[in-house]
């Protein structure tokens, strides 16, 4: 497996966002650079908590949602599959390996802007520890923040009921004032997931109601 000495996790794609930003406000002067925010889901969640503590005076407000703040209690074989462990031997021969990855609560104290943290209490993917224990770095840093919990939801299934009624909704409807003036960048959850769930819905609702006049 790969050696991790020259690979950052946390910002192993912020540079190249940040770059870009950069670039398309220099090309339209209606992007404002001085109101930059960014939203992630799962690796995207754990990628844009990193953008606020990693380029502090660049990304002033970010959304994560059940991001893998936390590698280290993450999926084993995903992080280890992606990010390598190290082999190391020494004068006698003896083989070790040695695993560290990059966690968003060792830079808690660099945060400056708006963030959000969101997570379902039983995700069944990234477990809610995540995003609990970025919260305890945060605030043992004396740093504010906001936070949501979704009773009952995973957060990581497929577009459902549950699932859209749940975080989907509560996205769209409460969002971020900050966030929606800022020029946002989003990956790893399309934007239409939610929608997806309400259309879903309402053909649910439809063949329903065809069922119950055919009766």
């Amino acid at each position: 497996m790969t050696s991790p000495d020259n690979i950052s996790f946390r910002d192993y794609g912020l540079a190249d966002k940040k770059a870009a930003v950069e670039q398309l406000a220099r090309r339209f002067s209606f992007i404002d650079i001085d109101k930059v925010g960014i939203w992630g889901h799962s690796g995207g969640g754990f990628m844009s908590a990193a953008a606020m503590l990693v380029y502090p005076d660049f990304f002033k407000v970010a959304w994560s949602e059940s991001g893998n703040h936390e590698n280290n209690i993450y999926n084993a074989p995903w992080s280890e599959k992606n990010y390598g462990i190290k082999e190391v031997k020494d004068a006698k021969g003896n083989i070790t390996f040695e695993y560290t990855m990059d966690k968003n609560s060792e830079l808690a104290k660099n945060l400056k802007g708006r963030l959000m943290l969101t997570t379902g209490d039983y995700d069944n993917n990234v477990h809610p520890a995540n995003t609990m224990r970025l919260a305890d770095a945060l605030i043992k840093a004396n740093k504010r923040f906001d936070m949501m919990i979704f009773p009952g939801k995973r957060t990581h299934t497929a577009p459902s009921r549950d699932m859209s009624a749940g975080s989907g909704r509560t996205i769209s409807a409460s969002g971020c004032s900050e966030t929606s003036r800022a020029a946002s960048i989003s990956w790893n959850w399309p934007e239409n997931r939610h929608r997806t769930g309400e259309a879903r819905r309402s053909k649910v609702a439809e063949a329903e109601a065809g069922g119950a006049t055919d009766s």
